[in-house]
């Protein structure tokens, strides 16, 4: 491919350039794993709000590493859209502590 246009129109993009494209796209942003207590505290709000919604709604959570920072997603039906907003709303159970082995680390 000649170097006149950059970047090329997607068109006159060979298979391995296209790729190349879409591995500098996705690369993560931080591919360090999350610490164990950052895990746990994940768990703990997961449990807290899963907890208040029908059994068997399916409900997909993914934490990530995003800059050194945890990040939660929650996939949730969209029919339960509202009773997220009320529960997220609502107290959830105070979270204050993070149990790890032998060790009980605060939560800030």
């Amino acid at each position: 491919m000649s170097r006149g246009t950059w970047p090329p129109p997607f068109s006159q993009c060979s298979i391995e350039e296209t790729l190349r494209a879409l591995q500098r796209k996705h690369r993560p942003a931080s591919s360090k794993p999350l610490s164990p207590e950052s895990v746990v505290l994940a768990n703990q709000y997961r449990e807290a709000v899963t907890s208040r919604f029908p059994k068997g709604t399916l409900i997909k959570r993914q934490v990530r590493n995003h800059k050194g920072k945890a990040m939660v997603n929650q996939d949730i039906p969209l029919d339960q859209m509202l009773k997220l907003a009320r529960e997220i709303s609502s107290p959830l159970p105070l979270v204050r502590e993070v149990r790890l082995a032998d060790k009980v680390l605060p939560v800030a």
